[in-house]
């Protein structure tokens, strides 16, 4: 069908050639009667696909966080997918709460407090529920914070789709945009011709509590495969017992002297189990930086946390910039943090105790959540439906061709995830690249095997060996240890 909004010719960051963009505006309170609630604009960017004649089904492209912006995340994808857009329009979709899209941004009380680009505003939680109380009477003024959920989001997007006339659409979804693809699904099953999710985050996962649980199983893990490489456990034979002893030395907060990986300007941040275990979990995101923890930790246990606080930063700074922390919160701790039950609280306490994976104590089980309790409080919530937490097991949608991807290193949305979702879905097809960690499209020769399926539809079409085939990063030293040590003088 022919579009019903007007295009006009844009550019977005990392993409080289010319896109269509346009918005539309939608009611922020969808409850309301029309012509009684706020109005807010959706922003989209269309890149065109090359054939003369088309597709009629365009990918629609739904980021992670929750808080990216599609259009933010534009750039590296429409060149990976360039093969996916010879014959099918990519279409980015700005999330209420994000980029275009009436974004609900925190970084003004974040850099008020402790300025810009600071290591310990990154690590110092302290202040945070204050800071997260300004950030909502702030944002409260201009918006109702309790309707920028997935729900309402995904109901947003199929706006967008009508308005641009496609009658279905393909979902490629990353991390927390795999809840919002699912979602989407569950509202629209008629609309989506193929699904490709990547780091399954359904929403009975309830993410504070799966944050400690899958960490620490990634970082166990870690420590187990340096053990077992003759080369990294050469160097690092005690690394087991560094990390336990940093655990116990950062039960309370220890002032630590840090370089900023980009400016090389010392400071002091206060550093506790909170931000020791940011420090530990964002980079093992990617392989490549997981590669370099050994040696880190190795540091830090001697007193020396630049290589740490590098890694960390190299990955978290990135995240942190691209991430709305206002629609973040919004679909946290209305999702997540609301439905968590006294069970459960009780079952991440015993965790703490003795880890599910290993017996061992898991420092990391209620950690986060205490963390999200305090921001959530001072948070407006409200409950999405019930529908929102149910299987879609017998649905219409548990159908659609679906093919699921996970990283067998994903701290955060381990293959366990997928495996669980695709025993539930009749046409779904769970994929793992072991050696991968957080996002497996972008690795390899994963963007074929996408372009693959979503061109038959047919999960069973892709060959996907080539996936499982791509091997581990080796365990390096990272750079800040390997100059350090060429420039100390000798002993």
């Amino acid at each position: 069908d022919e579009p019903s909004v007007a295009l006009a010719p844009c550019r977005l960051k990392g993409v080289e050639i010319e896109l269509r963009c346009g918005t539309i505006d939608v009611a922020e309170d969808r409850d309301r009667v029309a012509g009684t609630a706020r109005r807010i604009s959706i922003r989209f960017a269309i890149v065109p696909a090359l054939a003369r004649k088309a597709e009629p089904d365009a990918v629609f492209v739904l980021a992670g966080g929750p808080g990216q912006a599609a259009t933010e995340v534009a750039g590296p994808l429409v060149t990976l997918f360039a093969k996916l857009n010879r014959e099918r329009d990519l279409v980015f979709v700005d999330q209420r709460g994000t980029g275009g899209s009436h974004p609900l941004s925190c970084k003004a009380e974040s850099e008020a407090q402790r300025g810009a680009g600071s290591i310990g505003a990154s690590l110092d939680v302290d202040d945070l529920t204050d800071r997260i109380d300004r950030c909502a009477r702030r944002l409260g003024v201009d918006a109702d914070l309790t309707r920028y959920t997935t729900t309402i989001a995904m109901q947003d997007l199929d706006e967008v789709r009508a308005r641009l006339g496609y009658r279905q659409v393909d979902l490629w979804g990353a991390s927390y945009g795999t809840r919002a693809a699912l979602e989407y699904l569950r509202l629209f099953p008629g609309r989506v011709r193929t699904m490709t999710l990547d780091g399954v985050a359904v929403a009975a996962q309830k993410l504070p509590l799966s944050f400690g649980v899958d960490t620490w199983h990634a970082l166990t893990g870690l420590v187990a495969a340096c053990r077992d490489d003759r080369s990294c456990a050469a160097r690092h034979p005690a690394l087991a017992t560094e990390l336990d002893a940093l655990l116990e030395r950062l039960k309370g907060p220890v002032d630590v002297l840090v370089a900023h990986p980009l400016t090389g300007r010392r400071e002091t941040v206060k550093l506790t189990t909170m931000g020791f275990a940011t420090m530990l979990r964002t980079p093992l995101y990617l392989g490549l930086t997981a590669s370099l923890l050994p040696s880190a930790i190795d540091q830090a246990s001697r007193g020396d946390f630049d290589a740490l606080a590098a890694s960390s930063f190299a990955i978290g700074n990135g995240v942190d910039e691209g991430i709305s922390l206002g629609m973040h919160l919004s679909v946290v701790c209305s999702e997540d943090v609301r439905a968590i039950t006294t069970q459960e609280r009780a079952a991440a306490r015993a965790e703490a105790l003795h880890s599910v994976v290993d017996g061992r104590p898991n420092p990391f089980a209620t950690i986060f959540l205490a963390q999200y309790d305090a921001m959530c409080s001072r948070w407006p919530t409200k409950a999405p439906p019930a529908a929102f937490f149910a299987p879609l097991a017998g649905s219409p949608g548990a159908v659609v061709p679906t093919l699921l991807l996970s990283g067998g290193l994903d701290p955060a949305t381990p293959p366990s995830r997928a495996e669980e979702l695709a025993r539930s879905l009749g046409r779904a097809r769970a994929v793992v690249a072991p050696n991968i960690g957080h996002g497996v499209s972008t690795q390899g020769c994963g963007p074929d095997v996408i372009e693959r399926f979503i061109r038959t539809a047919d999960e069973r079409a892709p060959e996907t060996a080539c996936l499982t085939a791509i091997p581990r990063p080796l365990f390096v030293q990272p750079i800040v240890a390997a100059s350090r040590t060429s420039q100390a003088p000798p002993p």
